[in-house]
């Protein structure tokens, strides 16, 4: 297989510490991966500071929050999140961001209302603050008043154009229905798609992305992540393949699974619970959202997904151990 030189690599907020993911980053960057990418995992490590240790650790790859949401992190507080990780990391910073887990965001006490225009807002105070001038914005979410990156009434000292370190920063919006991809479409830099999605999944986001950009250029970037494993799949990719069957049932049946199967095990999953419906799983079913099995069995999904459409696949190890991933199947 000819390597993908836009590959990358994914990390969620466990089990690495943030001292690991700097060595994992700096062995990723040896092996030719293009970017790091990190959720943004509630109750676990936080992901700025992991893409901190990233960045610091690193020279070349570039770096992404994969992803943020504007509902823990103010607007505000997101661009000067990515104004100073572009100027930690010399510009290699892209900002990847979306409306959250709902269940994660309830467990905190926060609603999500209005997720569409919530993250319009957003984009747009970002952008504004980028050019380093004073800021009035009254949304019907956010709200900021007379705020300019890099100075604040009480502190004599002149932070310089602090906005630079946003204003070239790349925007990644995190979709997965129609309406936020036709708004990516219209006020993002790229996407980034869930890894519970399978690649007929991918190509129907894709063509509603297409569709909805007036002017369809190189420069929006198509990324995606891809749960992967070495070897047999995880007990953990089991349990994220068991999850997605139930809230996302539509990306199986689009790959051809039958619909009377995932029917069958959603009723056992409801019935009997997790451990008892994870057997039930079908190497089908799992190869339809994860990578797995042989070095050349992980490429070929990565093909598939790139024969998708998706331009920057993200791997995300999961269960397996990262450093093999990333030697095996690095450049």
């Amino acid at each position: 297989m000819k390597k993908n030189s836009k590959l990358g690599i994914g990390f969620l907020g466990a089990p690495y510490s943030a001292i690991e993911i700097a060595h994992l980053a700096k062995m990723a960057e040896k092996f030719s991966f293009s970017s790091i990418w990190i959720a943004e995992d509630y109750f676990l490590r936080d992901s700025v500071t992991l893409l901190s240790c990233a960045a610091y650790a690193t020279e070349e790859i570039r770096l992404g929050s994969g992803v943020i949401n504007p509902f823990t992190r103010h607007p505000a507080l997101i661009a000067q999140t990515g104004a100073t990780l572009n100027e930690l990391s010399r510009g290699r910073f892209a900002l990847g961001l979306g409306s959250g887990s709902p269940e994660m965001l309830a467990a905190m006490g926060t609603q999500i209302d209005h997720p569409l225009r919530s993250m319009r807002e957003c984009v747009e105070i970002i952008r504004l603050l980028a050019r380093g001038e004073p800021v009035d914005f009254h949304g019907s979410d956010f709200r900021i008043k007379q705020a300019k990156l890099g100075s604040i009434p009480y502190y004599s000292e002149d932070g310089g154009d602090f906005a630079k370190g946003i204003r070239h920063t790349k925007i990644y919006l995190a979709a997965v229905g129609p309406k936020m991809l036709e708004l990516c479409a219209r006020i993002a830099d790229g996407v980034l798609l869930t890894a519970g999605i399978s690649c007929d999944t991918v190509g129907k986001s894709i063509s509603i992305l297409k569709k909805a950009r007036s002017e369809y250029t190189n420069s929006f970037d198509l990324a995606g992540y891809v749960v992967a494993c070495l070897g047999e799949p995880s007990i953990a990719a089991k349990k994220f393949v068991a999850d997605q069957a139930i809230v996302w049932p539509s990306t199986f049946v689009d790959a051809g699974i039958k619909a009377d199967e995932i029917q069958d095990f959603q009723s056992l999953y409801r019935r009997k619970g997790l451990e008892a419906a994870i057997p039930q799983l079908t190497d089908e079913m799992i190869r339809t959202i994860v990578a797995f099995g042989t070095v050349s069995e992980i490429e070929e999904k990565i093909l598939d997904c790139e024969r998708a459409g998706i331009e920057t696949p993200v791997l995300i190890p999961m269960g397996t151990p990262a450093k093999g991933l990333i030697s095996r199947i690095g450049g």
